[in-house]
């Protein structure tokens, strides 16, 4: 998800980790290219849960 947005917008990369969460979970929402299980499971994440996971890679 992260790699097809950064493609989207060059800048992606640099931004804040509260605007890249927002970014994913807006992605979430719209269920672009996730199946059922996936939307399902991330579609439970909030922002800031997003943010967790972003810190630990």
């Amino acid at each position: 998800m992260v790699s097809e947005l950064s493609r989207s917008s060059p800048d992606f990369y640099y931004r804040p980790t509260t605007e890249i969460a927002l970014e994913l979970m807006n992605y979430i929402a719209d269920g672009a290219d996730l199946n059922v299980e996936e939307r399902t499971l991330l579609g439970r994440l909030n922002r800031r849960d997003i943010q967790v996971l972003l810190s630990m890679n």
